[in-house]
């Protein structure tokens, strides 16, 4: 019995414990040359450090344990670690570059991967070519009620390891855009087969 109070205890006490949304992770694409904001939870009342960049803020974790840091916009480049503290728990991202980032939306179409693709050998071979292409794939996520956080996301580098799973549209489209543009490119893909927007 005093085992599994003490559990439920310890569960109680991790539940603001230092955490960042899910969609921030090593190897990301922040968006440049806008107001940039990190954000997730800690102990309610908590002072919470972030640095990124040559940039830093403290801010302080509301009573519902959610804080936000709001950053000056940065212009493109990297890699950055992104660095969270809050009292004796740290979270570090690394690889963290800044580029523009592009949201992937839409049904089977747009959920295609590049590995189904008619040139997917030629294209997944070259894929470490383009080490700043980056993409992450929203798993599939059903709720009736609208979500206050994303699930824990994995930013995947481009390179012939991983460029197979990526969406091929949103392949050939980032490598079409970071031609023009030259800077690092995020590709946050939403789309699910079959589905409606919402």
């Amino acid at each position: 019995m005093r085992a599994a109070l003490l559990a439920v205890m310890l569960a109680a006490s991790n539940v603001h414990a230092l955490e960042l949304a899910g969609v921030f992770a090593d190897h990301m694409v922040l968006q440049r040359e806008m107001p940039l904001r990190v954000w997730g939870q800690a102990e309610p009342g908590q002072k919470v450090h972030v640095q990124i960049a040559d940039r830093s803020a403290d801010v302080v974790a509301g009573r519902d344990g959610r804080w936000r840091a709001n950053f000056a916009p940065l212009k493109a480049g990297g890699p950055h670690q992104l660095k969270v503290s809050a009292g004796s728990e740290q979270r570090l991202l690394s690889d963290v570059l800044i580029g523009d980032v592009w949201i992937a939306a839409g049904q089977s179409n747009m959920e295609w991967r590049l590995a189904d693709a008619n040139t997917a050998a030629a294209e997944i071979a070259a894929a470490g070519e383009h080490p700043q292409i980056r993409h992450a794939k929203m798993p599939h996520r059903v709720s009736l009620q609208p979500l206050r956080d994303a699930p824990p996301l994995r930013w995947d580098v481009a390179n012939p390891a991983t460029a197979g799973e990526f969406s091929a549209v949103a392949w050939h489209f980032a490598r079409r855009v970071q031609a023009d543009v030259n800077v690092p490119i995020g590709i946050l893909n939403l789309s699910w087969g079959g589905t409606h927007v919402e």
